[in-house]
């Protein structure tokens, strides 16, 4: 689930401002139809101003964030179990005709930050200290809510739903790992690009040999940056093969500069899974000419980059391209969910 690293920062941030208290809400059973499945979360920070609090991340369809949010405790039990029955009549309880028609089991957690008795704590730990997949133990048994410990090691059975074959109740999470975009070129279209990225929460590394056009990306839109150092095209190259990302975009909008970054991706130790390239087919045609036969088979070329959506300004060239990342990093088909055969929420084909 992306937002866990939205989550994560936002933890993070708070923990700097000094505050005290927040509440994180996951999802850990479902059964029936239901908008998000388990391992969905919800962070609750409290307001100083305006609304009582802040919700980042969703376990529903926003039906019943505002109910979590009023069942928030500053005593009693840490962690609390809730059930909502969606099914039938009983989703008419909330008045918004919801007709997820399933029920959402949901652990409810108070953390208290000065404390790291708790699973930010424990997630962030997990993060800083691999970045790589894990998993999770939520034991959902009412004398034990709130103990997990990590796995190192992927269990051989399904883990997407709670289990009772380990003599009580629980809920095995596989926790993700970030996704990880290189934009190579900050000319000024790469703005919505780096924007929608932030939304879904991927790790941004902007990547540009021209100082002058990377100072005008603001510094919040990306995690990291390289630019002032790099030394012509050579060096672009160099950079390109040493930076490690998922997937990357390449949009200097210079030929010459693009099919240097192409070639040190190809280079790489381990190529991105994807690699996007701006422009139209001829441009990419002549790319590929120079690049050698290697190259091109260790390149998993998009270009032009993007699913075909119909748009053609900055911000729907940006949503076909975010689209096309996510598809692939996903190994999605990318089709209408109305084609779908089944469950939208299973393994694509």
């Amino acid at each position: 689930m992306s937002e866990i690293f939205a989550i994560l920062d936002r933890y993070r941030t708070e923990r700097a401002r000094g505050t005290q208290v927040v509440h994180l809400a996951t999802l850990v059973r479902t059964s029936g139809s239901t908008y998000r499945r388990p391992g969905a979360r919800t962070l609750f920070v409290e307001r100083e101003t305006g609304p009582e609090y802040e919700a980042i991340g969703l376990v529903s369809g926003g039906c019943i964030e505002a109910d979590l949010a009023l069942r928030r405790t500053s005593s009693g039990p840490r962690v609390t179990l809730h059930r909502y029955d969606l099914d039938g009549e009983a989703d008419e309880l909330f008045g918004l005709g919801t007709g997820c028609k399933g029920t959402l089991d949901i652990l409810l957690e108070r953390c208290e930050l000065p404390s790291t008795n708790h699973s930010l704590a424990e997630l962030s730990r997990h993060y800083e200290a691999s970045g790589s997949p894990g998993y999770l133990l939520h034991s959902l048994e009412r004398e034990t809510l709130g103990e997990r410990t990590h796995f190192a090691h992927a269990p051989s059975r399904d883990t997407s739903q709670a289990r009772t074959d380990l003599g009580a109740p629980f809920f095995l999470e596989r926790l993700p790992t970030r996704t990880r975009i290189g934009f190579f070129g900050a000319t000024p279209d790469v703005l919505p690009l780096l924007g929608m990225a932030g939304m879904l929460a991927w790790e941004r590394v902007l990547i540009d040999h021209r100082s002058g056009l990377l100072a005008r990306v603001p510094e919040a839109m990306s995690e990291h940056r390289v630019g002032p150092s790099i030394e012509g095209l050579a060096g672009l190259e160099a950079v390109a093969r040493a930076t490690r990302v998922d997937a990357a975009v390449v949009m200097t909008h210079h030929l010459e500069a693009d099919l240097a970054v192409l070639r040190g991706l190809a280079k790489a130790e381990s190529p991105p899974s994807y690699v996007g390239l701006l422009g139209p087919t001829a441009r990419r045609d002549e790319i590929r000419e120079r690049l050698t036969a290697e190259e091109r088979t260790r390149l998993p070329l998009f270009g032009p980059a993007g699913l075909d959506l119909g748009g053609d300004g900055p911000e729907s060239v940006a949503l076909a391209i975010v689209a096309e990342i996510q598809a692939v990093m996903r190994k999605a088909s990318a089709l209408p969910l109305s084609l779908r055969k089944g469950p939208i929420h299973g393994h694509a084909a």
